[in-house]
């Protein structure tokens, strides 16, 4: 799978089979994490026969990423309800870790931020128990562990 740069995939497959070549696949679940830890995220289709169907993202990355592993109190929640907000100094980009996101699936758990130009960023994290956690000068094209106090 590649990306267009625009959102969009144009899938590419060396031997594929009627369904693949279609681009049809009768899918029930949906799930988004970089399961390579390349930058790029990729996506899982749980299908409704057969097994599922790796989409795997292998355009050439344009500018950069960041992903925020967070570590909430009470240890076992995942941090669920936290606001992640990463900023260049110009723009500010803010994701939520949520629960359940995916159809039939969850994506992952880790917040994956994209970042144009970016060389060193600030994550910002206000937990669910309204603690903030400020974090300057992260390097990109990484990924930054965050513990709530």
């Amino acid at each position: 799978l590649v990306g267009r740069g625009d959102g969009s995939f144009v899938l590419t497959i060396a031997e594929p089979d009627d369904a693949l070549a279609a681009g049809r696949w009768p899918s029930r679940g949906l799930c988004a994490a970089d399961l390579d830890d390349d930058g790029r995220v990729d996506l899982v289709l749980g299908t409704t026969r057969g097994a599922p169907v790796l989409l795997r993202n292998v355009r050439e990355p344009e500018g950069h990423w960041l992903r925020v592993v967070l570590h909430g109190r009470p240890p076992n929640t995942g941090a669920v309800g936290a606001r992640v907000e990463v900023s260049d100094g110009r723009l500010v980009r803010v994701r939520m870790r949520l629960s359940g996101e995916g159809y039939l699936g969850n994506h992952d758990t880790r917040v994956h931020v994209g970042l144009p130009t970016s060389d060193a960023v600030e994550v910002r994290v206000r937990w669910p128990s309204g603690v903030v956690t400020v974090t300057r000068e992260v390097g990109v094209d990484a990924e930054v562990v965050v513990s709530e106090p």
